[in-house]
Formats: structure tokens, C-alpha cells, sequence
């Protein structure tokens, strides 16, 4: 029934056709790198508080903690560089949770070094729902942040030098300092990083235990190209030398499998008969304000069997795998 005259065709506004409706752009994972979207989909760091995970892909190859840290993203900038304009991220020092350095004396932050940073937020043009991102580029410099209170869509962002030379000694202390890094490309997700439950992976994964070692494993500190660059030693031997350091914890129940975490239920107490300084009982009654005390002092290797599907798929892949092949050692540490 209509109560206000005849009813217009559907579609149709004064003889011309309604517009369609919005779509979501970002169902599906996407890579961007041009300067004008790049643009668009880092305008949302300016209108929220943005955190960030932020990685040195070079030590991220070759240790678990050094390379890597939690950052505040302050603000993006748009520079010209030769290739074209592209946008450079300011983000505060990265600090680590879990021990290690982001910058290791050894290891010192150079220009153009390769930097990801891994953030989600919402976003208006995806409906406001929350995006995935991992951003990729390039160190640029180590520089000065300065809110700007009239404009905070203008913040001073500048080498040491030149904020002294504009601002004098005394804004200087009060100025954070941050990491500039250019960003080149950016992978945007749906949805978060996947993970497998324990009745999912079941079926693969058979005797899974924990190797705990006294005075941290060398490949939690620092490495060459891999993990276990550092161990002259074939990983058998090398355990073997520290057996009397070692606690293996067996009977253990894999609960998730993630892209960066493994979560396990253990039927024992975590650390137990371990001789070290980072298993004190102060450490220990707050572990998880204690991570980088227990990851800097104790090693920690997962170690378990796969079914023959699974192994064929690891020696195609893995050439030069550790461990026999049935095998797989995986570091890890305490988070």
C-alpha cells in the first residue's frame, strides 16, 4: 500500500540512476606501493594511537630477540627521493620485551638497512573495520620528534643538529627520539595472522618436547645467517655439552601453532632444577615482567616428529635442515 502517492521505480532518483553502493576495497590481502595510496591508507596513524612491531630483517634471519621491538607510530611525512615521492614512517626507539637489543653494539643501525613494521588499526574505507598491515622500506636516519600543539598535523621531525639549530638546547630535552623509515610498499590483511589448533596439527606432529638450556642458547643472542650459525657443533653435539645444564620437558600438549607464537601447556612446572641467575625466585614469582631477565640467562628449543607428508614437504624445502628427518628443532623464546 502507498500512502504517499505512486511509488518511484527502484534504483532511480529523479529519472537518473542511484548511485551503487559502497563496497568494502580490502576483502582480500593486497600489496600497494603507490605513493597516492600508500597516502590514503596511512592517513588513519594520524587520527588514533598506532603501536607497532618492528623488525631488522637481517637480524631477523639470525637471532629471536635482537632486531626487533614495540614502537609508537608518531606520524608519517611525505619526501621527494629520486625514484618519487613516497611516504617515511616516524616511529619511536623500538624497545624489546623479551630480551635483547634493537641495535646490538656488534650490529649497528645503518642507512638504507631493510626495516618492516607490523601494526593493525581501523580504517574508514574499510567500513571501519580493523586492517592488517606490514610495512616495508628502508631505515632513513635516526631523528628528533616534536609534537607541534597548533598544528599537530604539522610535528617537527629533524636530524639532532638541525632541531638544536631551530629550537635551541632546551626543546631538545623534551624532543623523543625516533627512527625514520621510508616506506616502499605495504601489505595490507583482512583479517590477523592464521594459527592451527592442537587437534588440527595432531595428526603431523608426534613427541613433542622442550629443551631448556642454562645460560641461553648462542642463537637467542646473535647469529650469522641462521639460527644455529653460531654452534660450531652439529646440534646433537652441542647439546651434549651442555646436558648437564639441560632440562628436557616431555608430555607436553601444543595448543597453537601462529606465525610468531607457539602456545603449550606443560605438565610440570616451567623451569624446574635449573641452576641460574634467571630463575631466581624474585624472576620467577612475576615471569612475564621478568621475559628479558629469562630470555637473555636460558635457551629454549621445541623439538618434535612429523609424519612422512609432512617430511617429504620439510627436505624439498629445507636442504639443509637440523636434526634428522623426521626432526624439527625450533628455537623460541618466553613470551
Amino acid at each position: 500500500m502507498n500512502l504517499f502517492g505512486k511509488s518511484k521505480p527502484k534504483g532511480k532518483t529523479n529519472g537518473k540512476s542511484a548511485p551503487a553502493p559502497k563496497t568494502n576495497p580490502f576483502t582480500r590481502v593486497q600489496v600497494v606501493s603507490k605513493p597516492e595510496v600508500l597516502n590514503k591508507i596511512l592517513k588513519g596513524i594520524k587520527e588514533q594511537t598506532v603501536t607497532g612491531d618492528v623488525s631488522r630483517i637481517k637480524l631477523k634471519a639470525a637471532s629471536l630477540v635482537s632486531g626487533r621491538g614495540e614502537a609508537t607510530i608518531y606520524n608519517y611525512l611525505m619526501y621527494n627521493f629520486k625514484s618519487g615521492p613516497k611516504p617515511v614512517m616516524v616511529v619511536s626507539s623500538p624497545r624489546s620485551t623479551k630480551g635483547g637489543n634493537f641495535v646490538p653494539a656488534d650490529n649497528p643501525l645503518e642507512a638504507g638497512e631493510a626495516i618492516e613494521v607490523a601494526y593493525s588499526m581501523p580504517l574508514a574505507e574499510a567500513e571501519g573495520n580493523t586492517l592488517y598491515f606490514n610495512a616495508a622500506g628502508v631505515f632513513v636516519q635516526t631523528a628528533l620528534y616534536l609534537p607541534n600543539a597548533k598544528d599537530p598535523s604539522k610535528p617537527w621531525v629533524g636530524s639532532k643538529e638541525a632541531t638544536e639549530k631551530k629550537f635551541g638546547a632546551g626543546p631538545m630535552k623534551q624532543a623523543d627520539e625516533v627512527l625514520q623509515i621510508r616506506i616502499d610498499k605495504i601489505t595490507v590483511y583482512p583479517t590477523g595472522p592464521e594459527s592451527f589448533t592442537g587437534d588440527q596439527i595432531a595428526p603431523y606432529i608426534f613427541k613433542p618436547e622442550l629443551h631448556i638450556l642454562a645460560g641461553g642458547g648462542v642463537w637467542a643472542k646473535r647469529g650469522g645467517n641462521g639460527y644455529f650459525e653460531s654452534i660450531p657443533d652439529l646440534l646433537d653435539k652441542y647439546l651434549a655439552k651442555v646436558e648437564e645444564k639441560k632440562h628436557i620437558a616431555s608430555g607436553i600438549q601444543l595448543v597453537e601453532f601462529g606465525v610468531d607464537t607457539i602456545t603449550m601447556m606443560l605438565p610440570e612446572r616451567l623451569l624446574p632444577g635449573i641452576d641460574h641467575d634467571a630463575v631466581r625466585p624474585s624472576v620467577l614469582k612475576k615471569p612475564n615482567d621478568n621475559l628479558q631477565i629469562i630470555n637473555s640467562g636460558l635457551g629454549f628449543l621445541l623439538k618434535f616428529e612429523v609424519g612422512d607428508e609432512v617430511k617429504e614437504l620439510l627436505m624439498r624445502t629445507f636442504g639443509q635442515k637440523v636434526g634428522k628427518e623426521v626432526e624439527v628443532w625450533l628455537p623460541l623464546s618466553l613470551g
